[in-house]
């Protein structure tokens, strides 16, 4: 599961978290920092978390030992606390992934391409 602030204006999406991904063979968790850089029409800032599981060992290996995802997100949020709703779809062009986004808080309508990179926390790892 990652944390993960998003911002768009207009053209732009930008967006920094952090996480930890599990193997479930072995269990240790992996630390990890990402930063997202989109283009794409929209307007918000949106607080989500984002869950993503690995359709295979390969694709899990390479999202944790090269860290880029790329892929297309759209999304329409109107969340404070317990009120409003979300809706959102996302599809990654080069990893067999499935990705939720569980919005936290915020208000955001976009729809962007974008590049993702995930790495190893240094201090953590």
């Amino acid at each position: 599961m990652f944390s993960n602030i998003n911002t768009n204006l207009f053209l732009l999406s930008s967006g920094s978290g952090y996480g930890i991904v599990t193997d479930n063979k072995d269990k240790n968790p992996i630390y990890m920092k990402m930063r997202t850089l989109g283009a794409g029409l929209g307007i918000g800032v949106k607080d989500f978390r984002a869950i993503i599981i690995f359709r295979n060992q390969d694709d899990m290996d390479k999202f944790i030992e090269k860290g880029w995802e790329f892929g297309g997100q759209a999304d329409a949020a109107l969340k404070s606390g317990d009120k409003g709703n979300t809706y959102s779809a996302a599809q990654s062009s080069d990893l067999d992934i499935i990705t939720y986004q569980l919005t936290e808080a915020g208000a955001a309508l976009q729809a962007t391409l974008q590049g993702t990179k995930y790495w190893k926390h240094k201090d953590l790892n």
